[in-house]
């Protein structure tokens, strides 16, 4: 009796496993099936069209026409606020880089620091990465007619000592900056660069090595060895468009998200993107958990310009589980002008939505200005957490 028992419970056993490898495999095809469909119809937008990639080919994407702009330029009122010099100084300000903490980042930790903008230096498993480099203080094809910072950048190129590899998502001025890229690649001959289709030879010509510059596709990944460790780079789509010289040279180049997976640790950069749920459930089933996922979470006003292309904080927080992150940190907003709503509202709104999701709001949080946080050590709140427009009661 006590066999057939035994007999009995290795039999009910084994089917549960078979049931559970049998779901775990039908998920899996199921995982593959939604990826592959989605690669495919990303690859139409790395196939040129009269010589320039498609925007978006998963929705139809609809850049601003002129009678938009004009409403949104004449008709449509600024509620940035952004208050004079002093007052940012208390609300928002620009730290001093700690250049010691930076040189001596633990490798078995992830590292940020938040120099403004999408430009953020990373650090994790003994690698340094900086993202869409960014420093004057203004971006634009020149002083005059560009987009000017109300925060400056927390360093200069000469602040920084340590760096293995600069990612790039895009082409557009507020996330790379000629003379930036000129600089790094000067200072740092050894340093490589990662860019989207097209964008090499550009890189080259401000002086950077060819043989350092890696190219890639939507989708493509390659092995890189830093300091005798293998990192995996994979480009990931972003839904957004690239443009040096308006109608001259609109997405002649190709724009990314960057996936970076080191021994231990994970990263995600998502550069400059509107919203696409399959697109970031996609990477997050591929390439996730990540442990640090950096996210746009502002220039969204008003949607019916920003929509297509910038996230706003709902969507944020939406990609920051769609990618499964662990934790994840802000940018794209607080530094230069680009959009309508109250400077200070990007994160407090991510706060707001994070909780209204029953998600603890110190999964995604926001830096200031030059601060260096290592992932998981505690911080203060900042001021510009509690910082309202003039005439709301704000709590300081």
């Amino acid at each position: 009796m006590r066999t057939i028992c035994k007999l009995l419970y290795v039999s009910s056993v084994s089917c549960l496993v078979c049931k559970a490898l049998f779901l775990d495999f039908k998920m899996a095809s199921k995982l593959d099936a939604d990826i592959e469909e989605l690669r495919s119809r990303t690859e139409e937008a790395t196939l040129f069209r009269s010589e320039r990639f498609v925007c978006c080919p998963w929705k139809p994407f609809q850049r601003p026409n002129l009678k938009n702009l004009a409403k949104w330029k004449f008709f449509t009122k600024n509620n940035s606020g952004i208050p004079d010099d002093q007052e940012l100084d208390r609300v928002l300000k620009v730290h001093e880089v700690d250049t010691t903490k930076i040189c001596n980042a633990a490798k078995d930790k992830i590292q940020v620091t938040w120099i403004g903008h999408a430009t953020v230096l990373v650090q994790f498993d003994g690698i340094t990465i900086l993202s869409d480099p960014v420093f004057l203080n203004y971006c634009g094809p020149n002083a005059l007619t560009a987009y000017r910072r109300y925060r400056k950048a927390a360093c200069e190129i000469k602040d920084i000592l340590v760096l293995d590899a600069v990612i790039i998502s895009h082409n557009h001025y507020d996330h790379l900056e000629k003379d930036a890229v000129r600089e790094i690649a000067s200072k740092f001959p050894h340093v490589k660069w990662f860019v989207a289709l097209k964008q090499k030879d550009w890189i080259v010509d401000q002086g950077a090595s060819a043989e350092n510059v890696h190219e890639f596709n939507w989708w493509e990944e390659q092995s890189i060895r830093f300091s005798k460790e293998d990192f995996t780079f994979v480009c990931t789509p972003t839904q957004h468009w690239c443009a040096r010289l308006p109608t001259v040279d609109d997405n002649k180049v190709l724009w990314c998200s960057w996936v970076i997976k080191g021994p231990t640790k994970s990263y995600y950069f998502a550069g400059d993107t509107g919203y696409y749920d399959k697109l970031f459930q996609a990477i997050g089933n591929k390439y996730g958990p990540f442990d640090l996922a950096a996210i746009p979470i502002g220039a969204y006003e008003p949607r019916y310009i920003t929509e297509y292309q910038h996230v706003d904080p709902e969507e944020a927080v939406k990609i920051h589980q769609d990618l499964k992150s662990k934790q994840s940190v802000g940018m794209h907003w607080g530094t230069f002008e680009l959009t309508n709503e109250f400077f200070a509202e990007p994160p407090q709104k991510v706060e707001e939505e994070m909780k209204k999701k029953d998600l603890s709001p110190n999964k995604f949080i926001s830096l200031c200005h030059g601060e260096t946080w290592c992932v998981g050590d505690e911080r203060q709140e900042p001021p510009f957490m509690t910082y309202k427009p003039k005439g709301e009661n704000s709590k300081m």
